[in-house]
């Protein structure tokens, strides 16, 4: 199946859409969601020197849980207290009496890197309030301190840029469609019309002209095809009465005209050829050795054909005629030879003429020679002494 342009159009924009849409989509879900993140997490390490500062003036007869639920008040943070060994102390988000029922702590990642490091982050889901977080602990004496930010909020941001990005993806198809449409009617159908005409121009039909519709340039290039049919049809009438011009001179011609291709194949030939031969078949797309059925016209045609100067040798045909062949290449434009020519005169009448002049001289000798030859010998005779004899001399002399 083949896509047309407007087609193709709206294909590359989709494609380049979803491009943009997967990259920008790469980039919220991990590039822009980890900054923040990050910036989340720089907050409550800020949060927690603050917290820590907080509990260090507070009333240490205060239960942790206590202080716990202040901080997490004054923050809006969650805030957990927690023992070195893992034991929950204190937390914003859970009742004092549910303290006791929370797992132990210790192997937290927060937690484990804070025991060992000083502070220690982690983002996960917490089994306790089954949210996910961002987690920050710091260690402080005698207890690990946790703050904690429930990442719904970077969700929801992210949900909204996602509904955002989709809206616009959405609207960035509609004026993709929009703008095939506009492609459709300024370039694609015009170009489809002048692609059609265009193949009927080709087909040999000159008389047809292109719509002048579309964009400019399109309306353009269908005004310079009208303007190159109009001049190839003004043309093709004027080959057409050149060739119906040399056909009729060839038609009138007494000499026989007969034209050759390259490969020895008779391509055009007049009346006077078919006349000459007495025949009525159709000479094209023959040889000259068909028609002819004389080697030496067919050898004269080949070296002609490969080059050699022009060759005249006379033939006798089957209807008893005697032509005079004379055999020339015709070049082409670059000079280079790509078919030959032959012109046939008929010298029948001029031979039968020859003939009749050697006959009549040969009858006038004949008629001259018996008579002298009487007078000769008449004439010998008399001079071997005849003409002294009375009787005979005056008799040989009359006949003389």
């Amino acid at each position: 199946m083949s896509f047309r342009l407007h087609s193709r159009l709206v294909l590359w924009n989709v494609i380049i859409i979803a491009l943009i849409a997967t990259i920008l989509g790469y980039f919220l879900n991990f590039s822009l969601r980890q900054d923040i993140e990050k910036q989340i997490e720089n907050r409550l390490l800020d949060e927690s020197v603050l917290a820590a500062a907080y509990l260090q003036r507070s009333d240490p007869t205060k239960p942790l849980d206590q202080q716990a639920d202040e901080l997490g008040r004054l923050l809006s943070l969650r805030v957990t207290i927690i023992a070195h060994d893992g034991i929950v102390l204190g937390d914003s988000d859970v009742e004092a009496s549910q303290l006791a029922t929370l797992e132990n702590h210790r192997l937290r990642p927060e937690v484990q890197t804070a025991a060992r490091e000083g502070t220690g982050s982690a983002i996960r889901w917490s089994e306790t309030v089954k949210v996910e977080f961002i987690y920050v602990a710091r260690r402080l004496d005698p207890y690990i301190l946790r703050l904690a930010m429930p990442l719904s909020s970077v969700d929801a941001l992210s949900h909204d840029l996602r509904t955002q990005l989709a809206f616009a993806m959405l609207i960035a198809l509609g004026l993709t469609f929009v703008f095939a449409y506009v492609v459709f009617g300024l370039i694609s159908r015009p170009l489809r019309e002048l692609a059609e005409a265009s193949r009927k121009l080709a087909a040999g039909n000159l008389d047809q002209r292109l719509p002048i519709t579309g964009d400019e340039e399109i309306a353009a290039l269908g005004t310079s095809l009208n303007s190159m049919a109009q001049n190839l049809n003004a043309r093709m009438l004027e080959l057409s009465e050149g060739k119906q011009r040399l056909e009729s001179i060839l038609q009138a011609m007494g000499d026989g005209v007969m034209v050759l291709d390259q490969n020895a194949t008779i391509v055009l030939a007049n009346t006077s050829v078919a006349q000459m031969l007495g025949t009525t078949r159709n000479l094209i797309g023959k040889t000259p050795l068909e028609i002819f059925r004389r080697p030496e016209l067919e050898d004269a045609v080949r070296v002609v054909l490969h080059g050699t100067p022009a060759r005249q040798l006379e033939i006798a045909v089957g209807s008893g005629r005697v032509l005079q062949a004379n055999v020339a290449p015709v070049p082409n434009a670059a000079d280079e030879i790509d078919g030959a020519v032959i012109v046939f005169h008929d010298l029948t009448d001029i031979r039968r003429t020859e003939r009749m002049r050697r006959d009549f001289v040969a009858n006038v000798s004949h008629e001259f020679k018996t008579p002298l030859t009487s007078i000769r010998g008449y004439a010998e005779t008399l001079l071997s002494g005849a003409k002294d004899d009375p009787a005979i001399a005056p008799d040989f002399l009359k006949t003389i």
